[in-house]
């Protein structure tokens, strides 16, 4: 039980030290909320002689104090808010050792996105804002910035993923990360298409990014389009793991979600794309992609 209370105790004192940061907090004290969370619950499991019902109430006091370091708005804040808030009345209570199991492997899951640091595998353009956090919602402005794309047939099409390739290939042009699709190689829901979330779309495109704007010329070459995107403000996700279309969907519509809920400060502008900052030979959890809005603010906010 003592690993358990000394776990809290660092975490209420990381949350008396992060408090001040909100409503921004950068991602080495989300790192360290994770790491802190992450002792935690490997206390708690190590404590198997314990009471569950003790266990259970210091993780979620945990929990709680993690929540306090995150920004108001953080989802992430949420969850573990929720976590450790007790249900409410007329609500079943599920037995301490089940309640406790669940709630191990919640917040587990939860440091583990909280420490996650995206692998970085090339450069970003020039000016690049940084990631969004796994599991929150942030609006990041973006420079102007120069791409070379090609459509899709499909979603998993790679025939435009060669043609970039060979591009930057023959013009000498450096790979960089992320690498963008746009709007339309999102699946589209299933009531918008038919039953068919997977239906193909004209406007599917994949796009790799120039590592500067002044990087050669504009314009139709070598089977792709070289374009200049205009500075532009986006909300935006991350998220762990493969960029499947129902977690693609799903992310949009945490991304709408939250957009509601400041709908008197912005409002869309255009469709959704996603940020793909990893090569195939990342696997699982390692992983990292962004799904993102254009917006702008209302000129009545």
């Amino acid at each position: 039980m003592s690993g358990v209370m000394h776990a809290l105790a660092a975490l209420l004192l990381a949350a008396s030290l992060t408090a001040q940061l909100a409503p921004e907090v950068g991602a080495t004290e989300r790192a360290e909320v994770g790491r802190t969370l992450a002792r935690a619950v490997a206390s708690s499991r190590a404590a198997g002689e314990v009471d569950p019902s003790k266990r259970l109430l210091s993780l979620r006091s945990a929990a709680g104090a993690a929540a306090q370091t995150l920004p108001p708005t953080s989802l992430v804040g949420a969850r573990l808010q929720a976590l450790a808030d007790p249900p409410p009345d007329g609500t079943p209570r599920p037995e301490a050792a089940s309640a406790l199991r669940q709630t191990e492997a919640t917040l587990g899951r939860i440091a583990a996105d909280l420490s996650f640091e995206p692998l970085r595998e090339a450069p970003v353009p020039e000016g690049w804002p940084a990631p969004a956090p796994v599991g929150d919602v942030v609006v990041k402005d973006y420079p102007t910035y120069r791409m070379a794309r090609a459509p899709m047939r499909s979603a998993g099409d790679m025939s435009a993923f060669w043609k970039l390739f060979q591009h930057i290939q023959s013009n000498d042009i450096p790979m960089t990360a992320p690498v963008q699709m746009d709007s339309a190689s999102l699946p589209r829901r299933a009531q918008e298409s038919g039953g068919k979330p997977e239906q193909a779309d004209s406007q599917r495109s994949m796009a790799f990014l120039y590592e500067s704007p002044e990087r050669g010329p504009t314009g139709e070459q070598d089977k792709v389009e070289v374009v200049d995107v205009p500075a532009a403000r986006w909300v935006s996700v991350g998220a762990r793991g493969y960029d499947s279309p129902g977690r693609l969907e799903d992310l949009e519509a945490t991304l709408r979600t939250w957009l509601a809920e400041h709908a008197p400060l912005y409002e869309v502008v255009g469709s959704a794309r996603m940020m793909g900052w990893n090569s195939p030979s990342v696997r699982g959890d390692r992983r990292f992609f962004e799904v993102e809005l254009p917006v702008r603010r209302r000129r009545d906010a």
